[in-house]
This record gives structure tokens, sequence and C-alpha cells, in this order.
């Protein structure tokens, strides 16, 4: 087993797009939410790079550091589905690995995030429902949970503007 999915679409915005109609995710899909996972801990930093005030940066970096976290989580659903390690890629080996740069941190922006958020929690609920594997299934819920936790603290940026 490679550690690269077969499934890579040319980028982050795409494979997202990708991931998010899954329903039943095959271990090819959870190598590529890996990658998409790390890649999300980059566009958090680059957000954060561009934040308005303080508070709104370090509420974006924790944002970022759990998405490592996730993609990790991952990392361990994918080796005991398919029994081989999988490393989670480092940032050089991750296309979807970038910084954003010049994005505006505005009502707006925030908004688009916590539904992004909000997807991603519903996203990793349904998941974890059609896992067979229970300790998978508490992996899966946690992240979910976390990206919930990501949408609250989008929702208290709002208020940091």
């Amino acid at each position: 087993m490679t550690n690269k999915p077969e499934n890579m679409p040319p980028d982050f915005e795409s494979a997202l797009g990708y991931i998010m109609g899954v329903t039943a995710p095959t271990v090819d899909d959870f190598k590529l939410m890996a990658y998409v996972e790390a890649g999300g801990e980059a566009f958090y930093a680059g957000l954060a790079n561009g934040a308005p005030n303080q508070a709104i940066k370090d509420l974006l970096n924790a944002n970022g550091r759990e998405e490592r976290a996730h993609a990790h989580r991952v990392k361990r659903v994918v080796e005991k589905l398919s029994g081989e390690s999988f490393e989670v890629p480092a940032p050089a080996d991750n296309p979807y690995y970038v910084e954003p740069e010049g994005v505006a941190i505005d009502k707006d922006f925030l908004e688009f995030v916590i539904g992004a958020e909000d997807g991603g929690e519903a996203l990793y609920a349904g998941w974890a429902d059609g896992m067979d594997d229970a300790e998978c299934a508490d992996l899966l819920r946690q992240n979910g949970k976390e990206e919930g936790n990501h949408a609250g603290r989008a929702k208290e940026m709002l208020g940091l503007l």
C-alpha cells in the first residue's frame, strides 16, 4: 500500500470538494482526508498571517494545530482498516499544504468558515455512524467534535473584528 491516495485531486479546493461528497469512505478516501487535514494546518496558518489582531490570530492558529491532529487520527484509521503503516505527509510532500495570502478576515469570510467547519463536523459524524470498527468511529467522532469547535472559534472571531 502506498502512502499517497490513488485519487489525488490537483489542489486543496478540489480535494475538499471531492471529500465532502464522500458518504462511505474507502481507505483511499481516508488517505486523501489525511492530506486535506494536514493541508488545513497551512490554510489556517496563512489566515493567521493576515489576521486583523492577535486574538483572532491565536484562534486561527489553534484551529490549524487541530487540523494536523485530525490528520494523525485519520492516519490511525487508515492503519487500523488496512493493517499497514501510513504516514501523515510532511508539508514538503503535501500538494495541499499551501498558505493562502491576502484573504480578508471579515464577517463574510468567517461565516463561510463556520459553514465549512459545521459541514466537516457533519461529515465526520456520518462517517463514524457508518463505521463498524468502534475505535475508528471514536477517532472520527473526535475529529468531528473539533470541527465543531473550529466553527465556534470562528463565531468568537466575529466578535473580535
